[in-house]
């Protein structure tokens, strides 16, 4: 059902049907409501989760959209972070634009991932993937909806060891 929802929503976006009912939002409160669930989960993992969350402004957004966005980008975050590393979420304000970063100090992915990562149905590590689950959609989708925000998405090697995904709309 989840891979059919996934599917279902890229179709709308490759035909043009994607539709933003845009609303001002305050982006660092939006975050924290979404991500609170995401701490516990993370605390019985002995995962970490910090906030750096500096925007402190109203962005005109689809909030369901960037909901959906932050639920894929914190489950990958989530997903292959190890027990005792750190998730941080960070937002700012830099050219003009919002800017939203995940950084965790997980496994990382390869540079040839990092080409792939946006990729319909890439996953880095077969094995890894079906341990953990996933359609290798997620980021497919969270480039969509970027997209559709005129923003851009990037996914980046964090030092020492680590992802770091950037989002700027």
């Amino acid at each position: 059902m989840k891979m059919i929802k996934e599917l279902m929503s890229l179709a709308r976006a490759d035909n043009n049907d994607y539709k933003l009912n845009k609303e001002k939002t305050d982006i660092d409160k939006l975050i924290k409501e979404v991500t609170i669930p995401y701490m516990d989960f993370a605390k019985i993992q002995e995962k970490n989760i910090i906030f750096d969350l500096q925007y402190g402004k109203e962005i005109k957004i689809d909030k369901n959209k960037i909901i959906e966005l932050l639920i894929i980008l914190l489950d990958n975050a989530i997903k292959y972070t190890e027990e005792n590393d750190t998730i941080t979420i960070k937002t700012y304000s830099k050219d003009g634009k919002f800017n939203i970063e995940v950084q965790d100090t997980g496994v990382g992915i390869s540079d040839e991932g990092l080409k792939r990562v946006f990729d319909r149905f890439y996953r880095e590590d077969k094995a890894r993937s079906r341990a953990t689950g996933g359609t290798g959609l997620g980021l497919s989708i969270a480039h969509t909806i970027v997209t559709n925000h005129k923003g851009t998405i990037k996914v980046m090697h964090n030092q020492p060891k680590g992802t770091i995904i950037l989002v700027r709309i």
